[in-house]
């Protein structure tokens, strides 16, 4: 049986195994150390960001068990003919604003849910949480939008504003009214 030589009987051999194992131990440690600090970073953004998009092209998007009808975000009178619905939600602050299209002759379905309010009356979203949007109107006033104000229940303690742009037949937008 032939048997080898060490590579510890050879003092290259061996110098190079060590310098290899520290070099791949201190790798090792500073790889960790990245990571480390990378994973922490991603938590501490991760933690921050409470605003989530979404986008739903047809109703069955918005109505599914996981949409945000579901969910409370969006409420459930929106008609079958709603498509097109871009959602900006704050879940820490319990915001929402959204864009959306709902056919013309359902539109007055929708509106017959809600009662028809003033400027004056409605309690806009705050402009920190809008003013990213691109999609989002700068400016709402009583002679170019018509509200809508619609309540989850008799208390008033969840109301949501629709609004449409008048002379623009197929977009709605929408919010959460932050109470006072």
């Amino acid at each position: 049986m032939d048997s080898k030589p060490s590579p510890l009987a050879n003092p290259t051999a061996t110098t190079r195994m060590k310098t290899i194992a520290i070099v791949s131990v201190l790798g090792a440690g500073l790889l960790g150390i990245a990571v480390g600090i990378g994973i922490e970073d991603i938590k501490k953004k991760a933690e921050a960001i409470t605003r989530v998009d979404s986008f739903h092209l047809t109703y069955a998007g918005i109505s599914n068990p996981d949409g945000p009808i579901a969910t409370g975000w969006i409420p459930p009178i929106l008609p079958a003919s709603t498509s097109h619905l871009i959602l900006r939600r704050d879940t820490d602050n319990n915001q929402a604003c959204a864009m959306f299209r709902v056919a013309k002759e359902d539109r007055q379905k929708l509106f017959d849910h809600c009662s028809t309010v003033t400027l004056p009356l409605v309690r806009l979203p705050d402009e920190s949480f809008t003013t990213p949007i691109v999609w989002w109107p700068r400016q709402f006033n009583d002679r170019n939008y018509t509200f809508h104000k619609y309540s989850t229940d008799q208390s008033q303690s969840r109301v949501m504003i629709f609004a449409e742009e008048n002379g623009v037949p197929d977009t709605l937008w929408y919010w959460l009214e932050k109470s006072k």
